[in-house]
């Protein structure tokens, strides 16, 4: 359990904060750990992404299995060395912030409440890696997706998860 984790700002070389199945306040106060490489919050029942501020040379971000209702903008703004968010299995409606995250190639969002895509990642270019198993999609939404990439959105796609499953934990094959 880890009920005051104003401690955390005592360790400012942490390169990586694996924090799994802790019982932690639902809003977390992460600040100033401007040398964190990679950040795991998995099953701890956040609600919100606002209190991590000042993580700059953030490159991995794992918030999964969480009660997160939305992606914060103002967040990932300031993570602009990031070039993995892993936010599956939340309660997150649509995709929405990613625009200054030029440095993206791996966006996992299985398993949310997502309906759709539209254009809300045409400014990563770089995005190699796209999970959207799980959610609701449909005909609709794949159709747009579909469009979007004919038109040159998302030159860089290799991998894209669609379907009913979702590769769970940090398993990548057999997502598709």
């Amino acid at each position: 359990t880890l009920t005051d984790h104003t401690h955390l700002r005592d360790f400012p070389n942490l390169r990586e904060l694996c924090l799994h199945v802790q019982k932690i306040p639902p809003k977390l106060n992460i600040t100033n750990l401007h040398r964190l490489h990679r950040l795991c919050i998995t099953e701890c029942g956040l609600v919100t992404m606002s209190g991590i501020t000042g993580c700059y040379a953030l490159q991995h971000l794992d918030l999964s299995m969480n009660k997160i209702p939305r992606i914060d903008a103002a967040v990932l703004k300031q993570m602009g060395e990031l070039r993995s968010i892993w936010l599956n299995e939340n309660l997150i409606r649509r995709i929405e912030g990613m625009e200054p995250l030029a440095k993206l190639a791996s966006l996992w969002l299985g398993r949310n409440q997502i309906t759709g895509v539209e254009h809300s990642l045409d400014a990563n270019a770089n995005l190699e890696d796209l999970n959207l198993a799980g959610n609701q999609i449909g005909n609709d939404g794949l159709k747009s997706l579909s469009t979007a990439l004919a038109s040159g959105a998302l030159p860089q796609l290799e991998r894209l998860g669609c379907g009913p499953q979702l590769a769970h934990g940090h398993d990548v094959q057999g997502y598709m």
